[in-house]
């Protein structure tokens, strides 16, 4: 009979947990779109447009980011955004989103991308050579910061960006 209960159970946590999984890319997504506006990229690089790139398949969050893109810019430029099925496919973009299903591909990608000014964005907390790490944290939606990736990569984050997130 326990059994059966802690079934039903995780079946309830299970189905309720699904439009916190949405909400969370949508903020993500969000926040992407704001980190855009705080941080200032060298002259001329991508100048006609701005390009959000994708590591591999990240659909919830890649719908939201299309979905911002469709009526929203940065700094009067249009957004595109970019899926690279894999670190060999990687080419200019202004910020790089790595979901947590390719972490483990960090490494590799920042061999890809060395020396470019591109905002690297991961899904997972204490990565050391991105940019910015969304925290592990089911209730606020936080993040790390590592002004030393990205004053390497020539990106000046301003001072609400930098007070808002966690240095790492």
């Amino acid at each position: 009979m326990k059994k059966k209960y802690l079934v039903i159970l995780l079946v309830i946590l299970g189905i309720n947990s699904l439009p916190l999984k949405a909400q969370n890319a949508k903020f993500q997504a969000l926040f992407i779109y704001n980190f855009s506006k705080n941080i200032e990229w060298p002259a001329g690089y991508l100048s006609s447009e701005f390009v959000i790139g994708i590591l591999g398949s990240a659909s919830s969050i890649e719908n939201e980011l299309r979905q911002i893109a469709l009526v929203k810019t940065v700094r009067n430029k249009p957004i595109k955004i970019i899926t690279f099925p894999a670190v060999q496919n990687i080419t200019d973009c202004n910020i790089l989103y790595i979901p947590r299903s390719r972490s483990s591909m960090l490494e590799r990608t920042l061999v890809a991308v060395q020396n470019k000014p591109i905002l690297i964005v991961t899904d997972k907390s204490g990565l050391r050579g991105a940019g910015i790490n969304f925290l592990d944290n089911d209730f606020d939606l936080e993040f790390e910061i590592n002004l030393t990736d990205l004053q390497k990569r020539g990106l000046k984050p301003d001072k609400t960006l930098i007070d808002l997130g966690i240095k790492i």
